[in-house]
């Protein structure tokens, strides 16, 4: 029972150079009782970084989220602490490999979903993240 809905709200089109000002970034609600009213937000910003959250976050295409997959692999460039502080998300979810060799996630971006209270799982510690909608919660479910 539910229904999804996705909204893409990046890139409004796309840049002749390319690269990670194109990710697509998609908003994914769920309306849990299907009362035309979003239960639940998810944000989905692929390797955006923090001038794309910010052009969103500006224009109101995004504002608090329950779940958000962290941009650019939890990199720094991924997000400023006043772009979180909008967002506020309950769980974090960040998609980065064992031992890569960029680093990723950062401390500083760790420490910025610490600072929000997000509950922040990682790939490379957790293998498979999956969020399941639970009437009124979100289960986060993890391979490891």
């Amino acid at each position: 029972a539910g229904a999804f809905t996705a909204r893409v709200v990046w890139p409004h089109g796309l840049s002749a150079e390319g690269g990670n000002a194109d990710s697509i970034c998609v908003v994914l609600e769920y309306d849990a009782d299907q009362d035309g009213v979003g239960d639940y937000v998810a944000l989905m910003t692929g390797d955006a970084e923090k001038e794309q959250l910010a052009a969103m976050i500006g224009e109101g295409a995004v504002g608090h989220v329950d779940i958000l997959k962290v941009g650019h692999h939890g990199s720094r460039n991924g997000a400023t602490d006043d772009e979180m502080q909008v967002l506020s998300p309950q769980v974090a979810l960040i998609s980065c490999g064992a031992h890569n060799r960029y680093g990723h996630p950062t401390q500083e971006t760790l420490e910025q979903r610490d600072a929000v209270g997000a509950a922040t799982f990682r790939t490379d510690e957790r293998g498979a993240i999956s969020c399941v909608f639970m009437g009124d919660a979100v289960v986060v479910r993890c391979e490891t």
